[in-house]
């Protein structure tokens, strides 16, 4: 139990029946604060009822419209994907009040989305291309079950809406805020691309693509923030990019290297638009997920993600010897300490390299033969010498 202050409103935090409450009390003095936390312990003590507030009858649908608004209007760069999982959400807890979504409901949703097979993209222009269409209708698709980090997404978003209805007065408190997410170990498929790789894309590619790539490499950002970059963010006399930073809502500044300045350079002889890299026509690129994917099958680069070229990145410098922090600053990372957990992905063939070249040394040192004449005089002293077996 705390209280603590919020802007200008004070906050009491406290626990009854497993479930961790907070209370926005507004611009009141910090000792009412602490007499109304006062109470609320009293109450508890004595098992009464806390009658804070009452949760509204509201049902989830009815609420998703409020709640896409206000992501739409903070959040208009992932309004698309939020969409989605709401919708997807609807189909369970539409026609369910707020308050009726407990633990219980949203575990029994979790374990049958598991046992749910995948259904084709029907919203888009392509899903009426034959030839797309045939991909999603044979066996193989047809025995494709939602996977766990799925399922962790929608249920993230839901326990995320369920904290802004407390927030919004909508409810007391989240009874879903227990659910936890499944393990993802086993989905974490982040790799790095061997240099032949690197030579093999780079080689395989041109015009945008080629430079968005060859750009990525350099920096290691994530490629949200790297198709936004506009020449406006470019400060060429102080050599200095500047990124939104998309996970902390932050700038951040990164500095120029030489070979970076060269392909701005080269874009900049080119430029046709606001962004850094654009279509011809200068309309911002929203997306290389197709293209890329294209150019990977058909250079034979298998289970390669767009995220993994940051991925490349990061673990070419940790190879190279950058320190932990110096890397988290260039791709924007909170600590080193992320890098050091995550981004760490040394090939085998690098340590069993460095360490070969390490013995390789040693060995060299090993055969010199010794200079010091206080080791020369000992090995001709009688400890070493011996008669030669006749």
């Amino acid at each position: 139990m705390k209280v603590f202050k919020k802007g200008k409103s004070y906050i009491i935090d406290y626990t009854h029946e497993g479930i961790r409450r907070r209370e926005s009390l507004g611009q009141i003095s910090k000792r009412t604060a602490e007499d109304i936390l006062a109470k609320r312990r009293t109450m508890i003590v004595e098992n009464r009822h806390l009658d804070i507030r009452r949760d509204k009858k509201i049902s989830f649908s009815k609420y998703a419209q409020d709640y896409l608004l206000w992501w739409k209007s903070h959040n208009a760069d992932t309004y698309t994907k939020t969409l989605s999982l709401v919708r997807q959400l609807e189909t369970t807890f539409g026609k369910r009040y707020l308050y009726n979504i407990d633990v219980k409901k949203v575990e029994d949703y979790r374990t049958g989305r598991l046992n749910e097979v995948k259904k084709p993209p029907m919203l888009c222009r392509t899903s009426l291309d034959p030839k797309v269409m045939k991909r999603y209708t044979g066996t193989e698709w047809q025995k494709k079950k939602i996977s766990k980090p799925t399922v962790n997404k929608e249920i993230g978003k839901l326990k995320a809406m369920l904290n802004k209805a407390v927030d919004w007065g909508y409810l007391s408190y989240n009874r879903a805020l227990k659910v936890k997410k499944y393990s993802e170990k086993q989905f974490q498929k982040g790799r790095h691309l061997s240099e032949s790789e690197i030579k093999s894309l780079l080689g395989g590619t041109a015009g945008y693509l080629h430079d968005v790539i060859e750009f990525d490499l350099f920096i290691g950002r994530r490629i949200g923030e790297v198709l936004q970059l506009k020449w406006e963010d470019v400060n060429w006399e102080t050599r200095i990019i500047k990124f939104f930073n998309q996970k902390s809502r932050v700038w951040n500044n990164v500095w120029i290297s030489d070979a970076v300045y060269e392909l701005l350079e080269r874009r900049k002889s080119t430029k046709n638009g606001q962004y850094v890299f654009c279509q011809a026509n200068g309309k911002q690129i929203k997306s290389i997920r197709k293209t890329f994917g294209t150019v990977l099958k058909r250079l034979g680069i298998m289970n390669f993600r767009i995220h993994d070229m940051r991925h490349t990145a990061i673990s070419y410098m940790v190879m190279q010897g950058l320190p932990n922090m110096t890397i988290a600053g260039i791709v924007g990372h909170a600590s080193g300490e992320m890098i050091e957990r995550r981004y760490g992905h040394l090939s085998t063939t690098h340590l069993r390299d460095s360490l070969q070249k390490h013995c390789n040394g040693l060995v060299t040192i090993m055969a010199q033969p010794p200079k010091n004449e206080r080791t020369e005089g000992i090995k001709n002293s009688a400890l070493y010498r011996h008669k030669k077996p006749s």
